[in-house]
């Protein structure tokens, strides 16, 4: 599996988590690799790092890997 995992039959298959945790370490090697060839963060391996992670995974057909979101994001709830 840490060569090649499967692709996942549906949103509610185990492998959707291994998938997940391999891209995480693809995307973060790729990253400490670059930092230590360029030495700095830039924007370019930041698109790099995330276009990984988001390779195969669900939600991802609705997504755009690489891509920085122009708009705001909430994260949990509004106040009452």
């Amino acid at each position: 599996f840490a060569q090649n995992p499967r692709d996942a039959k549906s949103d509610t298959d185990p492998v959707n988590h291994w998938r997940e945790v391999y891209n995480y370490r693809t995307a973060l090697r790729h990253g400490h690799r670059g930092l230590r060839a360029r030495e700095r963060v830039s924007i370019g391996l930041i698109k790099e790092m995330h276009s990984m992670l988001m390779r195969i995974v669900r939600g991802a057909k609705d997504k755009t890997p690489g891509r920085i979101r122009a708009g705001r994001v909430g994260i949990g709830t509004t106040p009452n």
